[in-house]
């Protein structure tokens, strides 16, 4: 009996160790490209999930991008619309305080070359604009004179143009002196030139230039301001530059003064 115990327990432990073995055999053999297939599949995890964030980014931004452009979109037509009513606000005003009627037009084109300066307005027979009306703009400023009327349409001098000769006195804004009478006349470029004011006259660069109302405008219209006064003890005229107020201003809207 003993011998039968003995050779038992040998074959149970043979068969132990023999299992032991193949297990650790198996193990050894598929553990590397297990591992290695689970490092395969973690990226792959992290590579789908990174795909979808980023398609999600995207999304996003696309989004945001386009209610971007809208949020733009608004402002500029809220600019405009202030822009519009600040601008009837000011021609209102005039037209309340100096019983003017007048027509809005708008600027859709501009001619500056060597020779003159011209625009268009958008309004013409159709608004019984007649030839020498006076334009002006935020305000009470002067910008030009009707010369051409069309159907829908009308061309405009500007007041620097040489063909537009105005009657301004020159206006000191210290009331110390009386006002000086004169005339303009433009100079394209640079601007205007004052003419027919006599040496002995005192004029200083600031002083505004206005009409006079002794021709076929309205008195008290802005003009400019004086930019150069030059004296030539020889001569019986000062030289004197205007520099006008609307270079200074983007002009696209106008009023045309039809009963001043």
């Amino acid at each position: 009996m003993a011998g039968l115990a003995v050779v038992l327990l040998l074959i149970f432990f043979n068969n132990y160790w023999s299992n032991q073995f193949l297990k650790s055999s198996v193990l050894s053999v598929f553990k590397k490209p297990m591992g290695i297939s689970y490092s395969f599949l973690n990226q792959t995890k992290q590579w789908v999930t990174s795909w979808f964030k980023t398609g999600e980014l995207l999304r996003e931004n696309t989004v945001l991008q386009a209610e971007n452009r809208q949020l733009v979109s608004a402002n500029l037509k809220i600019a405009e619309l202030e822009k519009e009513n600040n601008f009837l606000r000011k021609g209102l005003g005039v037209v309340k305080r100096k019983s003017f009627q007048v027509a809005v037009a708008r600027v859709f084109h501009q001619q500056f070359n060597g020779q003159s300066q011209t625009s268009l307005i958008d309004i013409g027979d159709n608004e019984k604009i007649k030839v020498g009306m006076p334009v002006i703009f935020d305000g009470e400023v002067l910008y030009g004179v009707i010369k051409e009327v069309y159907l829908t349409s009308a061309l405009v001098y500007l007041i620097t143009d040489p063909r537009v000769i105005l009657s301004v006195k020159i206006k000191d804004e210290q009331a110390e002196r009386a006002e000086i009478m004169g005339r303009s006349r433009g100079a394209l470029a640079d601007g205007l030139s004052l003419e027919l004011i006599a040496n002995q006259e005192e004029i200083k660069v600031g002083d505004l230039v206005i009409t006079s109302g002794l021709d076929d405008l309205p008195s008290a219209l802005l003009v400019g301001k004086i930019r150069t006064v030059k004296t030539d003890p020889g001569a019986i005229f000062k030289e004197i530059n205007i520099e006008p107020v609307f270079k200074s201003l983007l002009v696209d809207r106008v009023f045309v003064l039809k009963v001043f």
